[in-house]
Parts: structure tokens; sequence; C-alpha cells
């Protein structure tokens, strides 16, 4: 009789892994769902900004090239990123009338690369020390390299992939993620420029 209380008792537990994996599975299908849908929006509100200020030139980024680059990196690209990159991939060195420009995949570069050479003002190489800011990968800039804007990519799936704005030794966190940049970019948010 113990054995059978035993034998039941693993089993039941072993039910309610299942079931609350599954439910666990489920609610993260339904946030990735939800969280597509509204970044198709941001994505399409962003294309109709930039065709009207004519900063639409490049090509869209083909899904063998971006798992290229996340194998290179040995990055995650996040599932808002990606569909950007898929659907429209930067201004090709176009900047907006608000004077942004956004890189394509294939040129986006961590930080510690982009700014290796800066000497410019801002100057960028104290940044190169810092190791979590180093290692942020450059996804845009402002004014001619004013501002910079760099996400953090990891090596698996995450629900947060934070967005830094950078200018010369300051840096400060602005967005959990790729879609809420895109947000904050939208509506020409303060805290892109550290107010």
């Amino acid at each position: 009789m113990i054995y059978f209380v035993k034998s039941l008792k693993y089993t039941l537990t072993a039910f309610l892994i299942i079931i609350n994996k599954n439910l666990f599975i489920k609610h993260t299908l339904e946030f990735i769902m939800e969280s597509v849908s509204i970044n198709r929006l941001k994505l399409k509100e962003l294309r109709e900004k930039w065709i009207s200020e004519n900063a639409l030139y490049g090509s869209v980024a083909d899904s063998e090239y971006l798992q290229l680059f996340q194998e290179k990196n040995n990055v995650v690209i996040p599932g808002d990123l990606m569909e950007y990159f898929k659907s429209l991939n930067g201004t090709e060195g176009e900047y907006t009338d608000d004077l942004y420009e956004f890189y394509a995949v294939d040129r986006i570069a961590k930080v510690k690369d982009e700014f290796k050479n800066s000497g410019d003002v801002p100057d960028y190489k104290s940044l190169l020390k810092v190791k979590d800011i180093s290692e942020l990968y450059v996804f845009a800039n402002f004014t001619f390299d004013l501002f910079a804007y760099a996400i953090k990519l990891y090596p698996y799936f995450s629900d947060k992939n934070e967005v830094y704005v950078l200018c010369g030794e300051k840096y400060q966190k602005i967005a959990d993620s790729f879609s809420d940049f895109i947000e904050l970019y939208l509506n020409d948010a303060r805290v892109l420029y550290f107010g």
C-alpha cells in the first residue's frame, strides 16, 4: 500500500509539472503572438514615416543572412528586431528628416568595434572599457553619431533585449526591447537624448 501511495504521488507530481509546463508554453506563445502583432503595427508606422521622408532605400534582409549573423556573433536576434530586418532593414546610409540613421543588419557592430577608432566629438573610446556596454550592438545614430543607439543581444532567447543611448562616455538604458525603442522614436521621446 505504501508503494502504491508513493507511486501515485510521483505520478500526480509529474502530471502537475506537465500541466504547468503546458500552461507556461501557452502563455509564452500568446505573449509572443501579441508582441508580433504590436510590432507589425509599429513597423508599418515606421515604414510610412520613412517613405514620407524619402529615407527608405534599403533592401530587406533574408533569413539566411540573419542566421549567419547569429551564428557568427553567437547571439539570438529577438523576434521584433528580426521582423524589422526582414521588413525594413535600415535607411541604407540615409538620414531621416529628424536626422536619424538606422543601420542594416550588415552594418550593425559591437560598440567596441564601431567606436574603436573614435576620436571625434563625442569621443566614445571610454565606453570601450565598460564591458557591458562594449558588447552591445549599435543599430542607429542621431545627428551623425552625436547619440548612438545600441541593443543587448544574448546567446539565448531573452524576453528583454535592453536598448541604450550612448554619447561619449555617457550611457543610459532607455528601453527593454527594440519595439519599445521604436515606440520612443515614433513619439520623439526626450529619453532618446538623455532627457
